[in-house]
């Protein structure tokens, strides 16, 4: 990897090829970064609807009751929009 700048200091080489190095490191480091979160937010997504479907085959009454739309001192930690009042 050869940057020549005519009239550049063997300075201001090491810190443009050092720079690029850590550029490089960074956006690498986002990229795993953002597949790692995106992989645990679908196993966590599939989980939820895995329970829930399972739920709802055992349960299958609790598909006719009323469902209730989550409020801010209700809503679970979790993006959901509806949520199931099953008898409770």
């Amino acid at each position: 990897m050869s940057m020549r700048v005519k009239g550049s200091s063997p300075a201001v080489r090491v810190a443009a090829v050092a720079t690029a190095a850590i550029a490089v490191v960074y956006v690498i480091g986002a990229i795993v970064l953002n597949l790692a979160v995106a992989r645990h937010m679908t196993h966590q997504d599939d989980d939820q609807l895995g329970d829930r479907l399972t739920t709802a085959r055992h349960h299958p009454d609790t598909l006719r009751q009323r469902v209730a739309r989550a409020t801010r001192a209700t809503a679970t930690s979790t993006p959901t929009a509806l949520r199931c009042s099953c008898g409770r």
